[in-house]
């Protein structure tokens, strides 16, 4: 049977790689032969539709990584990828619409807070006016003063400023003054500690930074597995990597799930009964998801379960600990 290569289309070659055409569709790249200018909005709907459609990748893989723990990541592995949406495109889309919420939610209560607080400051302050409290706000950082803001330990210097700190270094000698880090620290904080509401905005700043961290503990995640699991030679740091971005997008849904569930009224008085049950999930799915792609006798999964744990655990500690510094360098 003789095919009319016009009979869908003006153009001889594939738009996309030159190919001659035949029929509907490119036989070397699979590009649609006609192409016709889309709208803002087709291109939209196209995305959502390509995304929420009942028989898209998208909704297979949400459902095979819900209710079969393991499953996605071994099929993935093993080759059956067509039908399973890319790991990396599904983390990036469950952690912006995992924070997305979250912080939007989180902000609609902010605001109504700082609405209270506002309140709350005035009415401090009149009470405040009205008894002539003679009290002084310090923006320095003695030990004995009421308003210190900022406190550093046994680095916290007697200085009451930034000016009065750097004259009292330049008067030392060298070796008496204190160290690259030290003044470094102290300065900065002097110069936080201007800011009225510093604390506030280093805090938001941190949060909205977070995400930064799971950017970094999922190769971290991967490589645990890859030590844990060093015996299983087949699978390479890269099917870890697979099996460590399925689990965290799973901990991100449930983790959306159990958050707005948490905005009810009255069920958030038992926000931690809600995180008990949460991390309950995700140790239960954690154990049958390594049984199913490791395939090791329970009681190795659990003791190396464990160890993960221990191991992740002081990652986080650790990145956290150094987002906290580059928070408080760069802020």
């Amino acid at each position: 049977m003789a095919f009319k290569k016009k009979t869908y289309h003006k153009e001889e070659n594939c738009l996309n790689c030159n190919y001659p055409l035949v029929g509907q569709y490119c036989g070397h790249c699979g590009q649609k032969a006609f192409l016709h200018k889309d709208s803002f909005g087709h291109m939209a709907l196209h995305f959502i539709g390509d995304y929420f459609h009942y028989d898209s990748k998208f909704w297979l893989t949400i459902k095979t990584l819900l209710l079969k723990p393991g499953m996605a990541t071994i099929e993935f592995i093993h080759g059956k990828r067509v039908k399973y949406l890319n790991p990396i495109q599904l983390y990036i889309f469950v952690t912006t619409i995992f924070f997305l919420t979250v912080f939007s939610l989180a902000n609609s209560q902010s605001d109504d807070a700082e609405l209270n607080k506002i309140e709350r400051d005035r009415i401090l302050t009149e009470v405040t006016d009205s008894l002539n409290n003679d009290t002084n706000i310090e923006l320095g950082f003695s030990n004995t003063a009421k308003g210190s803001k900022i406190g550093l330990g046994d680095w916290t210097p007697n200085e009451k400023s930034l000016f009065e700190y750097d004259s009292v270094q330049n008067t030392l000698p060298k070796n008496q003054q204190d160290g690259f880090i030290k003044k470094k620290v102290i300065r900065k904080s002097f110069k936080l500690a201007i800011n009225q509401n510093f604390s506030e905005e280093i805090g938001k700043f941190y949060i909205k930074n977070i995400p930064k961290i799971f950017f970094i503990l999922l190769p971290f995640f991967a490589l645990l597995l890859k030590l844990i699991f060093f015996r299983k030679r087949t699978y390479f740091y890269v099917d870890h990597i697979i099996f460590s971005i399925h689990y965290h997008s799973f901990g991100f849904i449930v983790g959306l799930l159990f958050f707005i569930v948490g905005m009810i009224p009255y069920v958030d008085d038992y926000s931690g009964l809600l995180w008990f049950i949460y991390l309950l999930i995700l140790s239960i799915y954690l154990s049958v998801s390594l049984k199913q792609v490791y395939q090791s006798p329970w009681w190795k999964i659990i003791l190396k379960q464990l160890i993960l744990f221990i191991g992740y655990f002081i990652g986080f500690l650790v990145t956290m600990a150094l987002l906290l510094v580059y928070t408080f360098f760069t802020f």
